[in-house]
C-alpha cells in the first residue's frame, strides 16, 4: 500500500470542516481500514459514518467519498474523508491513515498524478497553484480559464504545424534526391510567420498583464516624517509599521502583499532618507536606497504641508530607474505648499493625507498606470518565469528558422531551430518536459494539493 498517499487539503487550522485527500490504488481499502458505516460505499457519493482509530476508538463522526477506477482528480482510485476542522481530530485522522498503511502525500503530489496520468497539462497543473494564490479577480480568472485548458487549445495547433513543418523539414535533408516539394516555399514561411505572430502576441499580452497577475514591486520612500509608514498602514488597512515623531523610526524593510486600485503590490515600507545619524540608520537608508532601485513603482512620499527641501527636490532623479514614479504630496490635510507641486513636474502626482484613510486619488492614479487595457485575463497569458522563458526562446528558434529559410541556407539550419521551437513550445504545456523542470513545477505546491 506504499503506492497510496494522504494530505490535509484544507488549511491546517481550526475550521467547520476539514478534507483529507487520499489517492492511489488501494485508496478505498486504506479509508475502510479507519472508517466504519453502516450504509455501503457509493462511487461518487457522500456516505455518514464514524473516523476510528488503529485500536476501533470512535474519533469523529464524519463524511467520506470513494472514486473508484481514473474518474478522479488524480486519475487514479481516490477518497476523501470530510471530518470536523478540530487539530485535534485532523491529528488523530492522519495518524490512523499513516498506521493503516498509507504514505504522507508531497508537497503537489496530488496535482503531479493528475499529470503524469494525462488529467492535467503542465500549464493545467500550474494553474492549480495559481488559482490557489490568486489576489485579485483578474488572477483568479486567468487561472480558471487556464485550468480548463485555454491555453493549451491556443498552443497545441502552433506546436501541431512545427511538428509537421520538422517532418517535412527532416524529409528533405534525409531524402535529397527524392522529388520532395522544397520547404522554402511561402507556405513554410507562412505558418513559421503565424507561429512568430502567435508567440509574440501573446508575450506581450502577458507582460502587460504582469501587474495583475503577479504583483508590482513597490517601494514608500521619502524623507524621514514624510507619513511613509502612515500610508503604508494605510494601504494595508492595519497598524503593521511603528509610527511615532521621531525621525528615523523605521530602520528594517517592511514587506507585504496588499492591493491598491485594483492592482497587486508587493509593498515595502523603507526608512527614511537623509544623512544617517548612527551606523543602524545608515544601513537603513542603504536598504532603502537598493529597495528603491530594484522597485517597479516608488511612492516617493513628500510632506506636502511645507516647502520643499533639496533633498526633497532631487529625490525624484535619484530614484529614476523605476519604471513608474508616483509623487504623494502627503498631509493635504494640513494645506499644500504650491512649491511642493513643483517638485518633479514630469512625475505623476498625488495629494491626500495618509491618516484620513481616504486612499482614493492614490488609487485612481495606481490604476491608471496598470490599467488592463482591455485585455482578457482569458487563460491564454503566461503567469510564471518557466512559461515566459519557454514562449521567448520558442520564438527566437521561429525567428532564427525564418531566416535560415529566406537565406537559402541548408535545410538542415532550419530543421535545427524549428524542432528547438517544438520543443520549446511543448514544453509550456508538458510535452517532452523535462523532469527537473516538471520537478520545479510541483515543488511550490503546497502539501494536499
Amino acid at each position: 500500500m506504499s503506492d497510496t498517499i494522504f494530505a490535509l487539503s484544507t488549511a491546517p487550522a481550526r475550521s467547520g470542516v476539514a478534507v483529507i485527500r487520499i489517492s492511489g490504488n488501494s485508496a478505498e481499502d486504506l479509508l475502510l481500514r479507519v472508517f466504519r458505516s453502516k450504509h455501503p460505499m457509493k462511487n461518487r457519493e457522500m456516505t455518514l459514518g464514524t473516523l476510528v482509530s488503529p485500536d476501533g476508538r470512535a474519533l469523529d463522526r464524519c463524511l467520506a467519498v470513494v472514486f473508484r477506477g481514473s474518474a478522479s482528480y488524480t486519475g487514479e482510485p481516490s477518497a476523501e474523508l470530510h471530518l470536523h476542522g478540530s487539530p485535534a481530530v485532523i491529528s488523530a485522522a492522519l495518524d490512523a491513515l499513516g498506521r493503516a498503511g498509507g504514505r504522507p502525500a508531497a508537497a503537489g503530489e496530488f496535482t503531479r498524478r493528475a499529470f503524469l496520468n494525462g488529467k492535467l497539462d503542465l500549464a493545467e497543473a500550474e494553474a492549480v497553484g495559481e488559482l490557489i494564490a490568486a489576489e485579485t479577480r483578474e488572477a483568479a480568472e486567468n487561472a480558471a480559464a487556464m485550468l480548463s485548458g485555454a491555453l493549451g487549445r491556443m498552443l497545441k495547433p502552433a506546436y501541431d504545424a512545427i511538428i509537421d513543418l520538422c517532418a517535412n523539414l527532416a524529409a528533405e535533408v534525409d531524402y535529397p534526391d527524392d522529388d520532395i516539394e522544397p520547404l522554402t516555399a511561402p507556405r513554410a514561411l507562412d505558418t513559421l510567420f503565424h507561429v512568430e505572430h502567435l508567440l509574440e502576441n501573446t508575450l506581450d499580452r502577458s507582460d502587460r498583464a504582469r501587474a495583475f497577475t503577479e504583483g508590482v514591486r513597490t517601494a514608500i520612500v521619502g524623507a524621514p516624517n514624510a507619513g511613509k509608514s502612515t500610508l503604508f498602514n494605510a494601504i494595508l488597512g492595519e497598524r503593521r509599521a511603528i509610527v511615532t515623531d521621531t525621525p528615523g523610526t523605521t530602520r528594517d524593510l517592511l514587506r507585504e502583499r496588499a492591493t491598491l486600485g485594483g492592482v497587486p503590490l508587493l509593498l515595502t515600507d523603507t526608512a527614511g532618507l537623509r544623512d544617517a545619524e548612527n551606523e543602524a540608520e545608515r544601513i537603513g537608508v542603504q536598504l532603502a536606497r537598493e529597495e528603491a532601485a530594484a522597485a517597479e513603482l516608488v511612492l516617493l512620499v513628500l510632506d506636502g504641508s511645507r516647502e520643499p527641501t533639496p533633498d526633497d527636490c532631487a529625490a525624484p532623479e535619484n530614484l529614476s530607474t523605476a519604471a513608474h514614479t508616483v509623487v504623494i504630496l502627503n498631509k493635504s490635510d494640513l494645506g499644500v505648499n504650491p512649491k511642493a507641486r513643483e517638485v518633479a513636474p514630469d512625475f505623476l502626482h498625488v495629494e491626500l493625507s495618509a491618516t484620513s484613510g481616504d486612499l482614493s486619488p492614490l488609487e485612481q492614479a495606481v490604476r491608471s498606470l496598470y490599467d488592463a487595457g482591455g485585455l482578457r485575463f482569458d487563460g491564454t497569458l503566461l503567469t510564471n518565469a518557466r512559461q515566459r522563458a519557454a514562449c521567448s526562446s520558442a520564438l527566437d528558434s521561429v525567428r532564427s528558422a525564418i531566416d535560415a529559410l529566406r537565406s537559402g541556407l541548408p535545410t538542415d539550419l532550419a530543421l535545427t531551430d524549428a524542432e528547438r521551437a517544438a520543443s520549446r513550445i511543448g514544453e509550456l504545456f508538458g510535452r517532452g518536459a523535462a523532469e527537473d523542470v516538471i520537478d520545479r513545477v510541483f515543488a511550490n505546491f503546497c502539501v494536499g494539493k
